[in-house]
Parts: structure tokens; C-alpha cells; sequence
């Protein structure tokens, strides 16, 4: 877990000095070993650390391990030209950024084909002039990386540290002294017999001579002629101090880094800036390699760990690592003496740099303010008021629980505020007594303010804004008001440029004390918060909230009110009464619950850090994620479409909150809430076009820059460009069909129809022929009922005119044989056999049955015309005893005429002779 930590020291005392934030890690924050052996930053700003288990790289948000391709230990590494160097056992080589964010490493032996020293390790890379200079125990390797050249250099005697100074090339050679780089070769530069028995750990130029920084015995002027010099520093009154690393930064300080006794700071005098170790600050006591980046922040590698000092932050930290002073409610500085009021009591201290603080005597206890009033401090004390005057208190009689005080237009009349109400103190013969309290007002005032013409405002955080009008001297109260305004959100009160503001969570208000009102301030009401107070200190105006210091200040220009901020994170300023006041040189102190924070507002000033994309990762459903380029525009199958966006500020200020803004357009346009998260994922987007913006900010301060990243996600295939125009194809295709089978349909329907009607009309003209059929053939039914009732007439006629002719023949044959009666038989026979009646009688039946004769003909072609006469008489169903009258021919003869006819027609015994004839 990322550690804060917060570390002061005094030159001799390391609780008694104020010290720049420290941010430290250990192994569960960056996700690697413990020992880190070197450090370097890359021209993006990314801090790269050789670390026991690779290559650690961080942003400023998220840590990266590479491991070592070899799996040894990796010891040195250096960014030049945004490739990042490193040296490990027995392999050296380069790391290049791909273009997905990641690093891709390449073994310089391994692709030149040169040969290692066995068990050869690397401990430290340089830059000289074209060359890149790996530095082993044994020899110094040089590559160029431009023509790929390699060479190398083997001293007698090994190598323990080398060293650029002033475009030359200088190493120590353990028990030798220093060498120089010359010609291809390499020249003694100083051999002293004391290097013979100190090795070098830091080489510098000071003046015109080289600086050396033995492991044990401090700093040396390197001379001409093997000549030294010892340069007297703070590291000579130290005994047993094992110097390991060291650094000097750009103003000439001296960053040293110790076995087991943390990290010295000395000035270019040698002076004690700094000591930094567990006690006190970093997570670890022995520094294996100092760093200084960009911005001027300090890296540690530590043998567990890392540390980085924010040396170039406006801020300052005193923390009270003992528990002594407890928490901070009020600081003042005067003359040479410093003030601490906390809520175990008042303590002191000089500006003696041996000085640490202490208890003044009897000021044991809550200690709620310390006001400097025409050059005197007054003390609010649970106890009552303190007059203090350097490192003692003198109780002001007959007070008790004291919150503050304000002073009126007497400079011998102060109003205190206390838990009881107000109380007026006089000065008198130089010593401040009670005059008198105010009567009729026994609440508890710890924000109160005077007006010009003698109103007290009161502020109870409970009850509500008090307005006490009282006489010119303080004595007696005229009038008690309430004001109407709201007193909800932590309610505070401050005298601010001659005007008295209120605090509330809805907004910033200033007393009109002409119409007696609070009237919205809309400037300082932007700052206003549920939680914070105001305070004033001096010329401006703070107001307090959970992140962020306001402060209104008047400009020097135009003498206008103007608002500011200063971003603090509350988890830093770890208070419960917030509280500020600010010393003789400008420099802003606010109490904390373990000590106070110093703020150099002259210092302080927000900047737009680097910022970039640095890894995309991709997958779908059921896939790991990969990483993709995030320089180029890109095109993803629809499957993957779960996307992690990854970014970064190179911002190492601890006192700084750095935050991301994005928006995905294509998904919303709308932009995110500011957030601190280094990182935002998308699933299950959709196919389309996208473009992933990014913008940052530091506290208020809004990068201009927004990165981007276009990117798109293909559709399945049956939406890809091809199947859509196949589905246009098919779609005309299917239209045409459509519209061809449509037109064929109705076309269809149409001749449906049209057959429908033409067959309705043919079935109406069928109906209409049938019902004419119908009637001609009723007509011609009628006609053969009447033929056939001719033909019965006429049959029956003929049937009994032969009868009755039969019977007058019978009656006459009676009579005798006369020849008269014998003629007349002769006529009657003439007229029973006239063949008028078979042809009138063959045509009646022909009209009732035509086709009767003619068929019964064809099938029996050998009938005569008898055999057709009884034949159309059995047609008639007539008995044989009606036949016989028509044939003229007795019943006998007439059953034989239909035996024989029987026989013609080749009947069966069965089939009757009528029956047949009826059926035909």
C-alpha cells in the first residue's frame, strides 16, 4: 500500500525540522522485489528502476514489470534517447517501446555476436559522446548505437565505478586510483595512496578540479600529481557511515545514499540539509542509487523499496512522530520564537536550528487560538486568556474557557469570545484585567466579529447569527437580534478588507450594515462548501473545503477582490478545525493532527504535466485481452469488442491530484466526471466508428491538450460491405421476383377473373340455353305428351274402330253369306288391314319415339315390318290382347307372333319380351 509519509528534521534533532513530502512503495504497491539498484526516466516522463526482478517501470499511475529475458538479477539502466539501457548478469542490451505500450527487449551479445566474460554483470551504463558505455567489474563495453559497432576495455585490476564528467571518461580501479579514457586506451588520472585504501562512490567537477566521495572517509579534491585535498563536509563528523550511491543535482547539493543510515543531504558547503531514514521518513535504510528527475523530484531505490522526495514542492511538513504535541489548532510566529497550540497544550520553540519545541509552563490543555494584537499574543485557552510572552504565560484574572479575541478602535480594549459569552479586557497600568462582560448574552461566541459602529456578530453554530448593538463603550446592550440567514453547513464568520463575512453552505455573505442584511457574495460564493471554515490571516481570506484552500486576496493592480485556490487533499491536511496563519517571510502554516504544513504561496503554481494513452487492450467474451497499437488508428473484428483504455500523467507530486476526463463518441458524447481512475473500459460495444478522447487536469487547472484514438469495430460478416450489397442485390433480385410474380399474379388473378366471368357468363348463357332447353324441351315434352296422347288416341281409335268393325264382321258372318254382306265383310277387312292407319300411326309413334325403330332395326336387322309393328305396339306396353285388334289377328295368333319374335331376338327364358322392348 502506497505509504505518505510525511518527515522533518533539525540539524541535530530529526523531529524539529520541516521537510518536503515524501511518497514511498513497497513490494505489493509496484509488484516486484525489494531491492531496486538504479534508476532513470525516459523522455515521457516514465521513472524506470533495475529492479532484482526485471525492468519497473512506472507513470505516475500504474507500475510495469518486465522480467529479465536471462531471469537474473538486473543492476543498471539509463534512458538516452527514449531507449531504455540495462544491464544485468551476464546479458546487456536495450528496450524499445513498442507500438501497443509495451517494451520489447534486444540482447546486444546475443545480436552481435559478442562474447561475455563468464558470470560477467553489468552495474552501470553511461553515455560518452557516440557510445554507450555497459560497465562490468571487469571491463567497460562500448556500443554505438548508430553503426552497431563494439568495443571494449580491460584494466588490470577491474573496475568498481566510472563516471562522465566534461565529455571525459574517468573509472577507479579498486586499490589504484582514478583512470581516464585516452586514445583508445586508458591513462592514470589520480593514483593517491589514499585511494588505495577508500574506494570512490561519487566522482564531480567543483571549481577546476574533481570532487571524490570515498565509501567511508568523505569528500576529496582530486588534484594534479597525485595530489588530494579533504574537503570538509558534514559526513567528516559522522563515524562508521557506509556511502553507497550519491548524486548532485542541478544547484550543487549532494544527495548521498547510505548502508543502513538512510539518505544525507549536504548543501555545496558541505552543510546538513537533510537526513533523511526509517525513522523518520523513508521505508528503507539503505539507498542503493540516488536520482534526480525532470522536475527536480529525488528517487530513492532502496534495498526494500522505493522513496521519492518532492524537494521542489511549495510545501514543507512538520510531523510529530513522538505523539508530543498532538493536534494543531493554532500556530504564530513572533520575533524569534515559534507557537504551537494543539489539544495538549502550548508549545514553543526559537529558530535555533538546535531548538525543538516544548511546553510553556502551565499551558497544559486545549489550546484554541493565538491572536498577535498591537504586537502582543493572546492565547485562547480551555483554561481561560494567556498573555504569552516568550516562553511564558501570564493567565488574564477571572477568565475561563477562551475561544479567541478581537480588538475594538482602543488599543487597551479587546473583546474575548468564550463559552459563556463575551467578555470585555482592559489594559490597565499594562496589565489586561475583565472591565466587564456583556450582559444579557451568556452564549458560547467562537466566531464573533465588530463592526465600525460597535455591533458584535455572533456566529452559534447551533442557535443561529446573533446581531448585538451595544453602547459606545462596551457596557450595555441596546438590542438583540437574530438574522434570518441560514446557519446550516458548518456556519463560520471573518472580517475580510474592512467587510464581515458569513459562511453557510449555500454561498459567501457580507454584512450591509447600512440596511442591517447579509447580502451574497457571488465571487466568494463559488468557493462555499457544507463543510469548511473561513479564516483570516493577514490580507487574505481562506476558505476551507474537503480538497481544495481558497483564498480571496486583494489584486495588486487593481486593487479588485480575487479568489484563487490551492489544491491540499484532505487525507494530507488530516484536521479537524481548520486553521492557517502565515510567518514574516509570507509562508502559510496550516495545523494538522500530527503537526502542521507550511505553504509557500510564492512557490505554488499549478502545471499541465505530460499525459498520454498508454496501452489499449482488446478481447472478446471468451478471450484473454491483447494489447494494440495506440499510435494508429485501428480496425477490430465484432467479437472483440470489450475495450480497456489505460493512461497516465507524469506527475510525481504528492500535494497534487492529478485527474482524467474522457468520453467514447460513438457510445455517448457526453464527457465523464473528473475521476482519478488510470483507466476506463468499454463491453459489448457495438459495430460502428468510435473515437476515445482524453483530456487531464491538475486540481482546477484543465490541460488544453485532448488525446485521441480512432478505432473501428467491423460487423459480422453477414453486415460487412460485401454481404450488404449482396442483400441489395437480393433485395432488387427479391423485388424483381416480387414485382414479376406480383404483376404475374394479378395478371393471373386478372385472366382468374376475367375466366371467372367469361365461365359465370357461360354458365348464365348455359343456364339461359338450358332454361331455354329447358322449355323447348318442356315444349317438346309437351309435344310428345300430346303425340303420344295422339299416338294413344289414334291407337286406341284404330283399336276400337277394328274392334267394332271386328264385331259388325262377326255380326254380318252371322247373318249368312250375301253377296252383299260378303262385300261388306270385304270393305270391313279392307278397312281392319288399311295401311293409312299403320303409316298414320307409324308417324305418330316416330314423333313420340323417332329413333325407336331405327335401333331396334339396327340390332335386329332381320325383323320384318310385322315383327316392327308389334314390336312398336310392345313399345306402347300394349297387351296382346289390345295387339290383336290392331293386327287384325286373334289373341293367338298374337302370342305367337311374340314367340316368334322371342326367337328373332334370341331371348332368354328369362327376359321378358315387353321388358326388352322397353329398354331399348
Amino acid at each position: 500500500m502506497l505509504k505518505y509519509i510525511f518527515t522533518f528534521f533539525s540539524f541535530f534533532n530529526i523531529f524539529s525540522q520541516e521537510l518536503s513530502p515524501i511518497q514511498s512503495f513497497e513490494m505489493d504497491d509496484y509488484g516486484a522485489a525489494g531491492q531496486n539498484w538504479m534508476t532513470t526516466q525516459s523522455d515521457d516522463g516514465s521513472i524506470f528502476f533495475a529492479n532484482s526482478d526485471g525492468l519497473l517501470k512506472y507513470n505516475g499511475n500504474t507500475w510495469s514489470l518486465y522480467k529479465s529475458s536471462k531471469k537474473t538479477i538486473m543492476r543498471s539502466v539509463k534512458s538516452i534517447n527514449n531507449i531504455i539501457y540495462t544491464g544485468e548478469n551476464d546479458d546487456f542490451g536495450f528496450w524499445e517501446k513498442n507500438n501497443n505500450g509495451s517494451y520489447s527487449y534486444n540482447s546486444i551479445p546475443d545480436t552481435f555476436n559478442f562474447e561475455l566474460v563468464d558470470e560477467e554483470e553489468f552495474w552501470n551504463i553511461l553515455e560518452f559522446k557516440n557510445w554507450i558505455v555497459f560497465q562490468s567489474f571487469s571491463r567497460l563495453v562500448f556500443f554505438d548505437p548508430i553503426s552497431k559497432e563494439i568495443n571494449s576495455i580491460s584494466p588490470d585490476g577491474g573496475i568498481w565505478k566510472s563516471f562522465v564528467i566534461d565529455d571525459n571518461l574517468y573509472f577507479f580501479i579498486p586499490n589504484e586510483g582514478v583512470y581516464k579514457i585516452d586514445d583508445g586506451g586508458y591513462v592514470p588520472y589520480n593514483t593517491n595512496d589514499l585511494f588505495r585504501e577508500n574506494d570512490i562512490i561519487g566522482l564531480y567537477k567543483r571549481q577546476n578540479n574533481l570532487l571524490a566521495l570515498t565509501r567511508y572517509s568523505g569528500f576529496f579534491n582530486v588534484l594534479p600529481a597525485n595530489k588530494i585535498s579533504i574537503w570538509n563536509s558534514y559526513l567528516n563528523e559522522l563515524d562508521q557511515v557506509t556511502v553507497y550511491s550519491s548524486l548532485i543535482n542541478k544547484e550543487g547539493f549532494f544527495s548521498i545514499g547510505t548502508v543502513k543510515k538512510g539518505l544525507i543531504k549536504l548543501d555545496q558547503n558541505g552543510n546538513l540539509v537533510d537526513l533523511l531514514n526509517k525513522q523518520n521518513s523513508i521505508i528503507n535504510n539503505t539507498v542503493l542509487s540516488v536520482f534526480e528527475d525532470k522536475n527536480l523530484n529525488l528517487w530513492l531505490a532502496l534495498d526494500n523499496g522505493i522513496s521519492v522526495v518532492n524537494y521542489n514542492s511549495p510545501f514543507k511538513i512538520y510531523e510529530d512522530y513522538e505523539g508530543l504535541l498532538g493536534t494543531v489548532y493554532a500556530f504564530k510566529k513572533h520575533k524569534s520564537y515559534t507557537y504551537v497550540g494543539t489539544n495538549q497544550g502550548l508549545y514553543f520553540k526559537t529558530d535555533s536550528p538546535t531548538s525543538d519545541f516544548s511546553l510553556i509552563d502551565g499551558m497544559t490543555g486545549q489550546v484554541w487560538s493565538l491572536e498577535l494584537i498591537n504586537d502582543e499574543i493572546f492565547c485562547g485557552h480551555v483554561n481561560g486568556s494567556f498573555i504569552i510572552k516568550n516562553n511564558s504565560a501570564t493567565k488574564i484574572s477571572g477568565t475561563e474557557g477562551s475561544w479567541t479575541f478581537r480588538k475594538t478602535k482602543s488599543k487597551d480594549l479587546i473583546i474575548e469570545g468564550n463559552y459563556f459569552g463575551l467578555n470585555v479586557l482592559e489594559k490597565e497600568n499594562g496589565i489586561w484585567k475583565i472591565r466587564n462582560s456583556i450582559p444579557e448574552f451568556d452564549l458560547s461566541t467562537r466566531f464573533f466579529e465588530l463592526t465600525d459602529s460597535n455591533k458584535i456578530i455572533v456566529v452559534h453554530g447551533y442557535k443561529g447569527v446573533y446581531k448585538l448593538e451595544l453602547d459606545s463603550i462596551f457596557e450595555n446592550i441596546k438590542s438583540i437580534e437574530i438574522d434570518s440567514v441560514s446557519i446550516s453547513g458548518n456556519p463560520s464568520l471573518a472580517n475580510f478588507n474592512s467587510n464581515i463575512y458569513y459562511k453557510n453552505k449555500n454561498g459567501m455573505y457580507y454584512y450591509d450594515e447600512i440596511n442591517n442584511s447579509f447580502v451574497n457574495d457571488t465571487l466568494l460564493s463559488k468557493a462555499a462548501n457544507p463543510t469548511g471554515l473561513i479564516r483570516r490571516d493577514n490580507d487574505k481570506l481562506w476558505i476551507f473545503s474537503d480538497n481544495t484552500i481558497f483564498y480571496a486576496s486583494n489584486d495588486e493592480v487593481n486593487n479588485k477582490v480575487s479568489l484563487k485556490s490551492v489544491l491540499i487533499p484532505n487525507k494530507l491536511k488530516r484536521t479537524i478545525f481548520e486553521n492557517i496563519s502565515s510567518d514574516k517571510n509570507g509562508i502559510n502554516i496550516l495545523g494538522t493532527n500530527s503537526g502542521y504544513v507550511l505553504l509557500d504561496l510564492k512557490n505554488y503554481k499549478l502545471s499541465n504535466n505530460k499525459f498520454s494513452i498508454d496501452k489499449i487492450q482488446v478481447n472478446s467474451i471468451d478471450t484473454e485481452p491483447s494489447l494494440i497499437d495506440v499510435k494508429n488508428d485501428f480496425i477490430l473484428d465484432h467479437k472483440e469488442n470489450n475495450i480497456t483504455f489505460s493512461y497516465s500523467v507524469s506527475n510525481y507530486q504528492m500535494f497534487e491530484k492529478n485527474e482524467f476526463q474522457y468520453r467514447l463518441i460513438g457510445y455517448s458524447d457526453t464527457w465523464s466526471s473528473w475521476n482519478e481512475k488510470p483507466s476506463n473500459s468499454y463491453n459489448n460495444l457495438t459495430y460502428g466508428d468510435y473515437i476515445f478522447e482524453l483530456r487531464t487536469r491538475n486540481g482546477d487547472l484543465i490541460n488544453p491538450e485532448t488525446k485521441m484514438i480512432s478505432f473501428r469495430i467491423s460487423p459480422p460478416w453477414y453486415l460487412s460491405n460485401f454481404m450488404l450489397i449482396n442483400y441489395v442485390l437480393l433485395s432488387g433480385l427479391f423485388w424483381f421476383l416480387t414485382n414479376m410474380y406480383t404483376r404475374r399474379y394479378y395478371l393471373w388473378k386478372e385472366t382468374r377473373l376475367q375466366n371467372i366471368n367469361r365461365k359465370k357468363i357461360e354458365l348464365k348463357e348455359i343456364e339461359r340455353k338450358q332454361s331455354i332447353s329447358n322449355l323447348e324441351n318442356k315444349q317438346l315434352q309437351k309435344d310428345i305428351e300430346n303425340k303420344n296422347r295422339e299416338l294413344a288416341v289414334s291407337t286406341m281409335s284404330m283399336i276400337k274402330k277394328n274392334q267394332f268393325l271386328n264385331k259388325i264382321k262377326n255380326d254380318l258372318n252371322k247373318t249368312g253369306d250375301s253377296q252383299h254382306i260378303l262385300r261388306v265383310i270385304k270393305t270391313i277387312d279392307k278397312n281392319l288391314n288399311n295401311e293409312d292407319d299403320w303409316r298414320f300411326f307409324e308417324e305418330a309413334f316416330n314423333n313420340a319415339d323417332r329413333e325407336f325403330l331405327k335401333k331396334i332395326k339396327r340390332i335386329h336387322n332381320k325383323l320384318t315390318k310385322n315383327d316392327l309393328k308389334l314390336c312398336a305396339y310392345l313399345r306402347l306396353n300394349l297387351s296382346s290382347k289390345d295387339i290383336a285388334p290392331l293386327l287384325n289377328i286373334s289373341l293367338r295368333s298374337v302370342e305367337i307372333k311374340r314367340y316368334r319374335l322371342r326367337k328373332k331376338m334370341k331371348l332368354s327364358h328369362n327376359e321378358g319380351l315387353t321388358e326388352y322392348v322397353l329398354s331399348i
